[in-house]
């Protein structure tokens, strides 16, 4: 998950980084080095927040997953939830 999380964060920091700058670009005439270094301060702390939830989140499911294999033996055993359909 490690991998997954670095990975991630360098994808979805420098995405928002380049759209924020391209929006400061045409917005501001003069910029300076601190208005960068806090934008990308602010967007590097926002998205290791929305990351992280989601590797964690993911990682616990994917260890209930492997601790019911590990118990069951065999997937066709394993409890199986039903779709919800919203109306």
């Amino acid at each position: 998950m490690k991998h997954y999380r670095f990975a991630a964060l360098i994808a979805s920091t420098s995405f928002v980084f380049f759209w924020a700058f391209w929006i400061l670009n045409f917005r501001t005439s003069h910029y300076d080095l601190w208005q960068v270094a806090i934008l990308i301060l602010s967007i590097y702390g926002n998205i290791t927040w929305f990351v992280g939830i989601h590797t964690d989140s993911a990682e616990g499911l994917q260890t209930s997953y492997l601790a019911e294999l590990e118990l069951e033996g065999e997937h066709q055993y394993m409890q199986k939830i039903l779709p919800v359909i919203l109306c």
